[in-house]
C-alpha cells in the first residue's frame, strides 16, 4: 500500500461512562487516539427508520499497525472532519496494517 494513501486524519473515540453520586450514568465520547489512514469507498444501502429515510454507508479504514490500536473494537467511534463512523469490527495482518470496518449513518449520527 502506498504511503501517500494515508492522507486522512482520524480521531478514535472511546465511550466513557461515569456514575454520579445518585447512581445516574452519563455517557461521553472521549479521544482515545489520532491516526493517519486511508478511507475506502463506501458500500451504501438505504432503509427506513421511524418514517425517515436513512442511508447507511459501510467503509473500511486502514491504518498502520500499532499495538495501542488493537483495543479498538465495536465500542468505538471514529471522527473524520464533521463525519462520525461506528466501528463494527477490526482485522489486522502480521504487524503491517489494521483494517477497521465501520458504518456511517447519514441522517442519524451526524444530525443530517
Amino acid at each position: 500500500m502506498n504511503a501517500g494513501n494515508f492522507d486522512k486524519r482520524f480521531t478514535f473515540l472511546e465511550l466513557d461512562q461515569t456514575v454520579d453520586d445518585y447512581g445516574g450514568v452519563s455517557d461521553q465520547w472521549v479521544k482515545y487516539a489520532v491516526r493517519w489512514g486511508f478511507l475506502e469507498n463506501p458500500k451504501a444501502t438505504e432503509s427506513f427508520s421511524e418514517n425517515k429515510d436513512l442511508e447507511r454507508r459501510d467503509y473500511t479504514i486502514t491504518i498502520r499497525y500499532d499495538e495501542t490500536m488493537l483495543k479498538v473494537d465495536g465500542g468505538f467511534r471514529i471522527q473524520y472532519n464533521d463525519r462520525t463512523f461506528e466501528v463494527l469490527s477490526t482485522l489486522h495482518d502480521e504487524r503491517d496494517f489494521i483494517f477497521i470496518s465501520c458504518r456511517e449513518y447519514v441522517g442519524l449520527l451526524n444530525g443530517n
